[in-house]
């Protein structure tokens, strides 16, 4: 049996399942449409997406996570941004949230 849920009904599985702080509200709302547009038919599983997807402030901060090295004549934090952002898109998927962070797919 299948059920489709609401994007209030996904944020709620959320606190549900205990993990009310994993994602911003901005997060979780990336992560409902890129799952909705990707695989319609996912079953929802929380603690599974919270395994596979980490969100983080910025591109910078995820991609430092990695290794991320970036070129020292980059200073600019625009600049810095956009790079990490290129980087991280090169090795996996990146979301962008409207509260200006990202949702990276774990590698």
């Amino acid at each position: 049996m299948k059920q489709t849920i609401t994007e209030a009904a996904f944020i709620q599985a959320f606190t549900t399942m205990g993990r009310p702080h994993e994602f911003s509200r901005a997060g979780l709302i990336s992560l409902f449409e890129y799952l909705e547009e990707v695989e319609p038919e996912l079953e929802l599983d929380v603690i599974g997406l919270c395994c596979e997807f980490t969100e983080y402030g910025s591109a910078f901060e995820a991609a430092q996570d990695f290794d991320y090295a970036p070129d020292p004549e980059e200073e600019d934090v625009d600049t810095l941004e956009e790079s990490a952002l290129d980087w991280l898109r090169g090795k996996t998927c990146v979301l962008d949230t409207s509260g200006g962070g990202v949702i990276i797919a774990c590698f």
